[in-house]
């Protein structure tokens, strides 16, 4: 029942000595200020008359009083009974009145908890008789209070839990095991769904997936008493792992090889094995190979759970061995033509650089020098297998204008005079003859000659 009490102050003039008031309720006053309660939700006439020694006059007030229909609440749940963890849903079952709206909630659960939706849910996860409070406004203000004493009761119960290994293996078939920690008063039963279609009612089973995923573990423990528990497990992934690299399928002998890890995720770490007994560390590696050979190449990836490997092979091809011989290779003055002989072995292509810009792809080819200087002599070759190697001869040709001076000249003296001549000669070709003039008409043909002024 609604009651709304209001006190009503007398304002007249001309000094009343009496006072008649009719409230519209049934009840009536002789108060100068007096209070009624209204118990009926309505819209009532007030009417007020006074009296004094000259007379009386009467005020009437139409439709003054509005009193609205306060809300009755209630509510219910789903449960009011059972084992911990126990979950209710709660429902607002309040009328809020003739013409009114509900616009506020404030639940009170027992349990330390409260909520401010219209039908909330709420989890009893201890033992214990809860009172359950429910306290709602409507847009008129009005509010109402329900409280249920020892509302929710809730007795031992079971409580599901349980922890489980990882994948130590980055490729299914993967083993998981499982054990249970479920706690709870009586006898306890289980039901596993491992996510995969596959099921176990063993306490601690294990389980191997073979297929690759992410699966979700369901554990319901149930007790002898009817209680009911259910957990879920974080997510638990089977593969989803690709360990690989790139690799060149060939190479040379002394040539850095280099080894591009492509795998994914990205790994904890990486240990590389070249198969000719070198291993290195790190994300990405290099390698230069001494001999030729078929070698496999192991590249083992260590992940937050699990290790993983893979394989590649790499052919090693032998060098080409550059070598060559000229003739000739100096002269006084140019033109020089120069004969090369190549002497390479393991070669399919040939690339010559003379030294004074003139290059050549022949095997044995033959070169005109035209200028004097000294040449540096390349030869590059090339394998089938596209292998290289090269030889160098710096300043291997040589083109230089004979140098000639006589030590000891000029000399003087008493006629006659004889003179020893012995010429000092640089020169990149052997000397074929000589001439010598004295000056005094006199010659001669000998390398060194003396002679009598």
């Amino acid at each position: 029942m609604f009651a709304a009490c209001c006190k009503f102050q007398d304002q007249s003039t001309g000094s009343p000595i009496s006072w008649q008031w009719n409230f519209g309720n049934g009840n009536t006053s002789t108060l100068q200020n007096p209070i009624t309660t209204y118990i009926t939700p309505g819209t009532y006439t007030v009417t007020l008359t006074v009296s004094n020694a000259n007379g009386s006059n009467t005020l009437t007030r139409s439709n003054y009083i509005t009193v609205h229909e306060a809300p009755a609440v209630n509510f219910s749940s789903n449960v009011t009974s059972g084992c911990f963890p126990l979950r209710v849903q709660f429902t607002d079952l309040t009328n809020p009145g003739s013409g009114n709206t509900i616009t506020s909630w404030f639940w009170d659960f027992g349990n330390g908890n409260t909520s401010t939706s219209a039908n909330p849910f709420v989890i009893y996860n201890q033992t214990g008789n809860y009172t359950a409070t429910l306290r709602v406004t409507n847009d008129k203000g009005c509010t109402k209070t329900l409280t249920r004493t020892n509302y929710i009761q809730v007795t031992d119960g079971v409580r599901a839990s349980f922890t489980n290994t990882q994948p130590t293996v980055c490729r299914p078939p993967a083993t998981i095991q499982f054990t249970n920690t479920s706690s709870g008063s009586g006898t306890l039963s289980f039901n596993w769904n491992f996510g995969d279609r596959n099921t176990s009612t063993l306490p601690n089973p294990s389980h191997t997936y073979l297929n690759s995923g992410t699966y979700v573990v369901t554990l319901i423990t149930s007790s002898s008493a009817g209680c009911v528990d259910t957990v879920l497990s974080n997510p638990i992934t089977i593969g989803g792992i690709q360990t690989s690299f790139n690799s060149p399928v060939q190479a040379c002998v002394n040539e850095r090889v280099t080894f591009t890890n492509t795998s994914s995720p990205a790994s904890v770490s990486s240990q590389w094995s070249f198969g000719d007994g070198s291993s290195a560390s790190g994300l990405h590696a290099h390698h230069i190979y001494s001999a030729p050979g078929n070698y496999t190449i192991r590249l083992i990836n260590t992940y937050a759970n699990c290790t993983d490997s893979a394989f590649s092979t790499i052919t090693i091809h032998p060098n080409p061995v550059a070598s060559f011989q000229a003739a000739p290779t100096s002269r006084c003055e140019p033109p020089l033509t120069v004969n090369f002989q190549n002497n390479s072995t393991g070669a399919v292509s040939w690339l010559w650089d003379f030294g004074d810009g003139n290059i050549s792809t022949l095997p044995n080819p033959t070169h005109t020098y035209t200028a004097y200087g000294s040449f540096t002599v390349k030869l590059v070759v090339t394998s089938l297998n596209g292998c290289k190697d090269s030889v160098i001869f710096n300043n291997l040709i040589q083109i230089r204008r004979t140098s000639i001076s006589i030590p000891g000249i000029p000399v003087n003296g008493c006629i006659p005079y004889t003179i020893n001549l012995s010429p000092s000669i640089n020169s990149l070709d052997p000397i074929a003859s000589y001439f010598w003039d004295f000056g005094d008409g006199n010659t001669s043909t000998s390398p060194s000659p003396t002679h009598t002024y």
